[in-house]
This record gives C-alpha cells, sequence and structure tokens, in this order.
C-alpha cells in the first residue's frame, strides 16, 4: 500500500473573528506582537492569545490562566499550513522561537480586517496610561466580574485581569511577561470606586454607572470567559470535553445540516487535541475518551456527533496523514 502523503493544513482569509480556527486565531497573534519580523517564544505568544482571546486559550474552570499546551498543539497546524518557521538556533523546536514565514506574512496582507478585529480586542495603551491606576483597577474588577457573572470577584482573578487589559500599567518592571501584584493591590485599595474585603473585590454600588462609563470611554470589550458560576454548576473533565467540542464550528456546522457537512482534519485535530501526525492508535483512544466523558456529562448530542465523526475516521483506518 503506497504511503499517504500529509494532507497540508487549511489557513484560510477571514474578516470576522468569530469564524475563525485556531489557527487563523494564533497566526494573527503572532502577526500582532511582531512575529513578521522576530523570532517569539512559545511562552510570549501563548500569553498574547489568552490576552486576545482568553475564551479560546484558557483552561475551562480557570478562564484567567493561558493553556500553554492549547497553542503548542494548534502551532504544529500552523506549521503544516506553512504559515511559521521555527528558529535555527536554542534548544527543542518551539523552545527556538516562532516567527511567520513569507506565506504567514502574505496570509497578514490579506487578513488585515481580521487582524485589526483582534487588535481592537484590547484597550489601546494611549487610552488608559493616561488614567491612574486605581481607576484601571476599578475596570478589571468589571471587567472580571463582568465575564465570571459574579458581583464578587477574587483578589487573583482581578490582577490577572488587570495584567491582561492593561500591561504596560500593570507588568513588572523588569519581568514584562508576569504581572505586579503588588502594584495591582495598591492600586485597589487607592480606589474609591471598590469595595475590598477577604471574600473578594466588588464595585460599590454607587460608582459602578462611573465605572461603566469609563470601561465603555477604553473599549474594554466583553469576553466570553467559561465563568465562575457555570464553574460551580458543572465541574470534572466531562465539562471540559463540552466545552471543546460547543466551540467547535464543525459541530455548530453539524448541529444545522449534517446531510450536507464533510470532516476536514483540521476539525479532527482541534476537538479531539491530536495532530496530522497522530498514530491511529492515539487517534482511537482520543475519540473513545471523549465520547465517554460526553456521555458522562449526558450530551448526547454530542456523543451522537463524534460517532459520526468516528465513521469517518474509520473510513480511512484512523490516519490524518
Amino acid at each position: 500500500m503506497a504511503a499517504r502523503t500529509a494532507p497540508k493544513r487549511r489557513i484560510n482569509n477571514l474578516s470576522d473573528s468569530k469564524n475563525a480556527t485556531k489557527v487563523e486565531l494564533v497566526t494573527g497573534a503572532l502577526f500582532l506582537i511582531g512575529g513578521d519580523v522576530r523570532f517569539i517564544m512559545l511562552d510570549e505568544l501563548a500569553l498574547a492569545c489568552h490576552r486576545l482571546m482568553p475564551d479560546v486559550f484558557s483552561w475551562p474552570e480557570y478562564s484567567w490562566l493561558p493553556n500553554l499546551d492549547s497553542v503548542r498543539v494548534t502551532l504544529v497546524d500552523a506549521k503544516r499550513a506553512g504559515v511559521i518557521d521555527e528558529g535555527n538556533e536554542g534548544r527543542g523546536h518551539t523552545l527556538k522561537g516562532i516567527r511567520l514565514s513569507s506565506l504567514g506574512r502574505e496570509w497578514a496582507e490579506r487578513n488585515v480586517l481580521l487582524l485589526a478585529s483582534l487588535r481592537h480586542r484590547l484597550p489601546e495603551p494611549s487610552r488608559y496610561t493616561k488614567r491612574s491606576s486605581a481607576e484601571l483597577a476599578a475596570v478589571a474588577v468589571f471587567s472580571a466580574g463582568m465575564v465570571d457573572k459574579a458581583p464578587m470577584v477574587s483578589r487573583e482573578r482581578v490582577i490577572a485581569e488587570a495584567y491582561r487589559l492593561f500591561p504596560e500599567r500593570f507588568a513588572l518592571s523588569n519581568f514584562p511577561g508576569w504581572p505586579d501584584s503588588a502594584r495591582v493591590e495598591q492600586a485597589a485599595r487607592d480606589s474609591a470606586w471598590l469595595a475590598l474585603s477577604p471574600k473578594g473585590w466588588r464595585i460599590r454600588p454607587e460608582h459602578r454607572e462611573t465605572v461603566e462609563e469609563l470601561r465603555t470611554a477604553l473599549h474594554v470589550e466583553n469576553q466570553e470567559g467559561f465563568g465562575a458560576s457555570e464553574r460551580r454548576q458543572v465541574k470534572g473533565v466531562s465539562q471540559r470535553a463540552v466545552q471543546v467540542v460547543a466551540r467547535s464550528l464543525l459541530f455548530k456546522r453539524y448541529s444545522v445540516a449534517p446531510e450536507q457537512l464533510q470532516v476536514g482534519e483540521e476539525d479532527v485535530c482541534d476537538i479531539l487535541s491530536v495532530t496530522l501526525e497522530s498514530s491511529p492508535e492515539t487517534i482511537r483512544k482520543h475519540l473513545e475518551s471523549m465520547v465517554r466523558l460526553l456521555e458522562t456529562a449526558e450530551r448526547w448530542e454530542m456523543v451522537e456527533f463524534l460517532k459520526w465523526m468516528g465513521r469517518w475516521l474509520q473510513e480511512r483506518d484512523f490516519r490524518l496523514a
């Protein structure tokens, strides 16, 4: 039997980030942090992906923490699409650094609208550097509460959100890739708009409208994070599987018109957390594990979806490459 040629991962031209796959989002984030002209370390890229898209590149139970593994796996597919190059010095693969290839730079030139929509997800530094740290800390509390759907949020949650939204103000001076928790805490204490207690931080009711107006003026957008209220209702690894499938564009299209749908290799990679080079045994095990988790969560429509995808895989002997 002749060896199959590994299929090349597709990367699409888009104007709306809502329709973007992880490959397109990671490629866009890489461009926005200077990956068109320099090598970017994996940690820096993962942080940028989480800052721009915390609902996609975070741990389901902890939406304020970047998921490094999710970015690393996506880079395998980005390399297959030909849009990234790895460094030729240092240790390992992505440890050497990643930058856009000539194809990646060409993709960026064709997708200026997508890149603009990603760039505008965070406030422009020129807007918020004119504001006091106390005001920005209050905006971070408001934003974290909006995502978590909770009137009170933890100190740790606010530190992460303040750093995500306003890194130039709340990063450690000598280590800009890490938040300065002391600076955030002092800013919160200095804010007359906040009430702090050991149980959590919240906006004082009489100042809520003022903080909301400032948040709007700074162009801070809502994020579809997996918040605290949902975490209390559904816990465990089965819910992580539910979130992965629910975010999949393939599942959304399957729910509308399954009879007209075709599976793509990249869809399988995203849902099962595998690469195009994964062995048939690995792909089969990941599929079976996902089915069991969804059965535990009693999401039978998703179980049927994965069985439908499994039949497609079976026809290919569980090989993607």
